[in-house]
């Protein structure tokens, strides 16, 4: 298999002699390395960022193949403009490295570099208007498309945000890693890739508050602020009634890994537990600490009050939100977090850290948020919500009511329609 394969080319192609016929649409490269119809996180915002700019624009996709198949397959039931997709794996890769969880910021890296002179190439046959750097976003990553010398977008981008080092013993021999990480974002403003890349660049999306005070100490002035993924609100209804009326059902969602929290989740149920609050925790994902917290969950007792779902597909996800009454997501550090999306979407509330993504998405209408402290007055804030929650449903059904609301009004992919419709004819410039 060749590392480059591109699909054939959808109306809108200018290079087909037909791009022409709208003067307001641009010729638009974006760089997608995660790709997927239907997923949410990353894999979300570069199909539906991609399929929605096609609408306005001449869109092309720089992709990993890995999704090819879900792509294509999706690419045959649209009708009208499509994104043109272009598929690239690193020459020379080993096929026994795949998948490459581990690997993935070297990958990553390799993958932006030799895809280079391949968007060069595109660049100087079609011409483009503007080039975005969109999924895979970290503040001291921006890609390499600005090399190419057009109006360069990036963004929505975040990463800055650091974990709470009051709750660092979470990470265990992990802790290295992230103080390196940290550092990483501390000397961001003098990264050379960094202030290359916003010299060229025409407009910097900021996915969070963290990642908005880096931006404008790099030099940026008032970044606009966008978070990165969004959600489908149209096919989704919202649970009416709890599944359990005797107890309270927490959920919990994401990949077992320590920056996910898991630990400190479960350790919160055991404190609701001690105060006699009737609640069980559904627990869906799976990843590298899921022996840890077996353990974890038979060393507080609590085997009957926890469960371990494994990986869930989209349809058992769906029945999964309706199984709950609260979403329990205790992230140490993250962006945004595209399961607090999904259940509010479901009309669930948010029980959350009051930090990075969740301080945004989560208000006080929609969810409750524990301050960051030290681990015992945590542990103590997320019992106190959960007795909240549980001794008063009407209270806890009007949260989730305006939560669906809030992510209809604010987070919905097609509230987002009209911001990636403008973006590309935008006159602003960054100034850095």
């Amino acid at each position: 298999m060749s590392v480059l394969d591109q699909t054939t080319h959808s109306s809108n192609d200018p290079a087909t002699g037909d791009g022409s016929e709208s003067p307001e649409r641009l010729n638009v490269l974006i760089s997608a390395f995660s790709c997927w119809p239907g997923k949410g996180s990353e894999a979300g915002v570069g199909w539906n960022w991609s399929t929605i700019a096609s609408r306005h624009h001449n869109v092309w996709v720089l992709v990993w193949p890995e999704n090819r198949l879900a792509i294509e397959t999706e690419l045959d039931r649209m009708d009208g403009p499509k994104p043109n997709f272009i598929y690239w794996r690193v020459p020379g890769w080993p096929e026994s490295l795949l998948p490459i969880d581990e690997y993935m910021r070297i990958y990553y890296v390799l993958w932006q570099l030799t895809i280079l002179p391949r968007a060069w190439w595109l660049h100087k046959r079609i011409g483009f208007d503007a080039v975005h750097h969109l999924t895979f976003n970290t503040i001291e990553l921006p890609g390499f498309l600005w090399i190419l010398g057009a109006p360069f977008y990036w963004g929505p981008v975040g990463g800055a945000q650091e974990p709470p080092s009051s709750l660092r013993h979470h990470f265990g021999g992990a802790w290295f890693g992230e103080v390196v990480r940290i550092i990483r974002k501390r000397i961001v403003p003098w990264n050379p890739l960094v202030r290359m890349s916003l010299r060229r660049a025409k407009k910097v999306l900021a996915a969070n508050e963290d990642t908005a005070r880096l931006l404008e100490k790099c030099g940026v002035k008032d970044p606009p602020r966008e978070l990165e993924t969004g959600i489908d609100t149209s096919t989704i209804e919202v649970v009416d009634e709890s599944s359990d009326p005797e107890r309270l059902t927490v959920l919990w969602a994401g990949k077992f890994f320590a920056r996910k929290g898991p630990f400190l989740a479960i350790s919160a149920i055991a404190e609701a537990k001690r105060r006699g609050i009737p609640v069980r925790m559904l627990i869906a994902g799976d990843g590298p600490q899921e022996s840890a917290m077996k353990q974890h969950i038979n060393a507080l007792g609590l085997d009957e009050d926890v469960e371990l779902l494994g990986r869930l597909n989209h349809q058992e996800m769906t029945e999964f939100y309706r199984r709950g009454d609260v979403l329990f997501f205790s992230s140490l550090h993250d962006t945004s977090g595209n399961v607090m999306l999904e259940a509010m979407a479901h009309g669930l509330p948010v029980l959350a850290l009051d930090q990075h993504g969740a301080a945004e998405i989560v208000d006080e209408y929609s969810g409750i948020k524990v301050p960051v402290a030290d681990e015992q007055s945590v542990l103590t804030g997320f019992a106190d919500g959960m007795q909240t929650f549980y001794e008063n449903p009407d209270q806890r059904k009007s949260m989730g009511y305006s939560a669906r609301k809030r992510v209809e009004a604010k987070y919905s992919w097609s509230r987002k329609n009209e911001l990636i419709r403008d973006l590309y004819v935008s006159e602003s410039t960054v100034k850095a």
